[in-house]
């Protein structure tokens, strides 16, 4: 009886990992983790890209309803040093502007052919594409178009 106890228990003690087993998964996870960091730094960037686009056609959008429902000028701000965006009425000299919005870090204006975009009281607006890029170099175009549609390509 005593030998079965013994041999239990030396099967008990043999359940355990070797030193040698553990530094093998430490190496296997510490691989996996560097070779997913750089995939998720490049998946946030593209993330904080659609958010960033996604804000400046809201901007635009609200430029155009702001100009249709008080039937007069709005102007759309792009400010490509500070990379925010504005919305002014031009009419209107004490309605302040709108509060300018920040684009996410590391989103920047890349191509600004005109800092300024205008709506008139009918929604029209002259034709603009604007280009945003990520640090990776990554870019979305937001497109006005002459009849004030906004898309995002």
């Amino acid at each position: 009886m005593r030998t079965l106890k013994k041999n239990a228990l030396k099967r008990l003690s043999n359940r355990g990992f070797t030193l040698f087993e553990l530094m093998m998964l430490v190496s296997v996870i510490s691989i996996v983790t560097t070779m997913a960091v750089p995939q998720l730094r490049q998946s946030m960037a593209d993330y904080r890209l659609v958010s960033s686009a996604n804000l400046v056609a809201i901007e635009l959008n609200s430029g155009r309803a702001m100009a249709i429902s008080r039937a007069s000028v709005h102007q759309v701000t792009l400010d490509a040093v500070n990379n925010t965006i504005q919305i002014t009425d031009l009419n209107d000299a004490n309605n302040a502007p709108r509060i300018a919005k920040f684009l996410d870090s590391g989103i920047t204006f890349s191509i600004v052919p005109n800092p300024t975009i205008l709506f008139y009281g009918r929604g029209l607006a002259r034709g603009e594409t604007i280009e945003i890029q990520n640090e990776f170099g990554t870019s979305k175009s937001i497109t006005v178009t002459a009849s004030g549609k906004v898309t995002i390509g």
